[in-house]
């Protein structure tokens, strides 16, 4: 129900053993009038939580209580990591960097060694915007041709 906001954002500070403080529009859908969540194995945010964009927006990239669940559309806009691999981008990540939240089917990329790499994603939202054209685009712009 509810995607991440998309666009540019920054990279914002960083909570190891967070608590979860339920957003109000949270606590009213669970219903029970739980009001947040210690650190610890019944915590969704798992051992890390990274603020993403504005604090506004309440949206952060964060481990999970529920590892089968990744990949996966269960949250209510945030980005939900296994554990492991979130304690270590939480560890690289510098707080400030820029972060592009982007919505498409498909990406390539280059690598310093010139190796390509495609990704190929679902469509969980059913926008039916694979992303060829601006994948196409950027394979010319590396100078190759898709023909």
């Amino acid at each position: 129900m509810t995607q991440t906001t998309l666009g540019e954002h920054k990279i914002g500070a960083k909570a190891f053993n967070p608590t979860w403080h339920i957003p109000k529009s949270i606590q009213k859908e669970r219903g029970d009038g739980v009001k947040s969540v210690p650190a610890g194995p019944n915590n969704p945010l798992g051992p890390v939580f990274v603020r993403l964009g504005d604090p506004k927006l309440g949206l952060g990239i964060h481990g999970t209580n529920a590892p089968a669940s990744v990949p996966g559309v269960r949250s209510h806009g945030c980005v939900r990591m296994k554990s492991p691999d979130a304690l270590e981008f939480a560890k690289t990540i510098a707080s400030g960097a820029p972060a592009s939240v982007i919505y498409q089917m498909a990406s390539l990329n280059e690598d310093a060694n010139q190796n390509l790499w495609l990704a190929a994603y679902h469509d969980p939202y059913g926008k039916k915007k694979s992303g060829y054209c601006r994948l196409e685009e950027k394979y010319c712009r590396l100078g190759k041709s898709t023909r």
